[in-house]
């Protein structure tokens, strides 16, 4: 389906009355990069569910009014009845050439490979953070940086203009156009997707659950701090062996360290080796390695080279949450903006209004052509039967 304001696509799909894809239609499911379909583009853009959520359910009734849905047909699809999730927030992170953004982005990449793609992430496949296109190695190529979660997904990048099949309209003022274009160029975008059944539990799965909740927004962008350790206190620099003895730990502490300093494993850490059971010789990794890394930052889990190397800690200053993201007063009108957004929803309420008129019109012409009676003539037909369960289940099954 393509938006009646700027052309951009945007998926709908029939979902059958209690989950089931065929039979009577109980519901429908829609994505849609909202800001492409409100302005033409996502370079910068306010995070809004609420009038997201309502843009989804206008372009809903406008799309049905096009294809010969009534009045009536449409008051069967109630706003108190929609479901979100997932869906995607993005925080901007504006820098001060291209350069600098593509570093940074590098930066993160190396922190969260560190960081994450250890002990149980360590297989290919299972890796937690990875990246496209594949083997991409700054500064001799532009990635995407993946982040996965149970919970939900990250990723972060920097646009590339000419993208292949990315939708993105430029906007008719020239000046306009270079401004927002040269500074999307040098931003970082932080892309979190919460998966349906964190919104659920959260309680955030309902659009009126996120108007005027600007902790929401703030809870999400948490879900990156924590899954990335930003609050942690690592080290990164030498550690000498003297420092060791002097720490207030146990010798069998200070053992492991000192074995993961010069580059040895967890399994070859003699205190481990005396459990001949493996869930107990991971329980005692766990407490020794929570000790070691409150008292030096140092994660036993992570090579030492690799956390020398990778880690960065000046990212959880770089990184805290920067709140509603406040578009230039004069790009309002041209962005995805406080402005944008309820002026779409009322633009796309207006087209609806006009196919529902037309239609009743010809509806009328048709069936005072073919009987020669009156348009007036009131519907004997009776109103279906509600159905229990019209809803119960879609979102869950077919909001991926």
């Amino acid at each position: 389906m393509k938006s009646p304001i700027t052309g951009a696509g945007f998926k709908i799909k029939a979902v059958g009355v209690g989950g089931i894809r065929h039979g009577r239609i109980g519901g429908y499911w829609l994505s849609a990069n909202i800001p492409a379909c409100v302005v033409g583009h996502n370079r910068e853009l306010v995070n809004g569910v609420y009038w997201a959520a309502k843009i989804c359910f206008a372009l809903l009734r406008n799309f049905l009014a096009s294809r010969g849905c009534t009045v009536k047909g449409l008051s069967y699809i109630e706003w108190g009845n929609v479901f979100i999730g997932p869906f995607t927030l993005t925080y901007l992170e504006e820098c001060e050439s291209r350069d600098a953004a593509l570093e940074l982005l590098n930066d993160i990449r190396q922190h969260v490979e560190a960081v994450l793609n250890h002990g149980p992430h360590s297989r290919p496949g299972m890796k937690a953070a990875y990246v496209k296109p594949d083997g991409a190695e700054w500064p001799e190529d532009v990635f995407t940086l993946y982040i996965r979660d149970r919970e939900f997904g990250i990723a972060l990048y920097v646009k590339q203009p000419g993208v292949a099949k990315a939708f993105s309209r430029e906007i008719d003022e020239p000046e306009l156009e270079s401004e927002v274009a040269e500074r999307s160029g040098r931003t970082v975008r932080i892309e979190v997707t919460p998966h349906k059944a964190w919104l659920a539990e959260n309680d955030l799965d309902k659009p009126e659950n996120w108007r005027n909740n600007p902790d929401a927004y703030k809870k999400v962008f948490g879900l990156m701090r924590v899954k990335i350790q930003l609050g942690r206190s690592w080290r990164v620099k030498r550690m000498q062996k003297t420092s060791v003895r002097n720490l207030s730990l146990s010798q069998d502490d200070k053992t492991c360290l000192l074995l993961h300093l010069s580059g040895k494993d967890p399994g070859d850490y003699p205190v481990l080796n005396v459990y001949p059971d493996a869930n107990a010789r991971s329980k005692r990794f766990s407490a020794i390695r929570k000790r070691v890394f409150d008292e030096t930052g140092i994660d036993l889990r992570i090579p030492w080279r690799v956390q020398q190397a990778g880690v960065r800690p000046g990212l959880a200053s770089v990184f805290e949450y920067p709140g509603e993201f406040e578009p230039h007063e004069h790009l309002r009108t041209v962005v995805y903006s406080k402005t944008t957004a309820p002026a779409a929803y009322e633009r796309l309420e207006e087209l609806t209004a006009e196919l529902l008129r037309a239609g009743a019109h010809s509806g009328a012409d048709e069936a005072q052509g073919a009987s020669g009676e009156s348009a007036d003539v009131v519907d004997d037909w009776s109103d279906p039967v509600p159905k229990q369960g019209a809803f119960d289940g879609w979102q869950d099954e077919y909001a991926d």
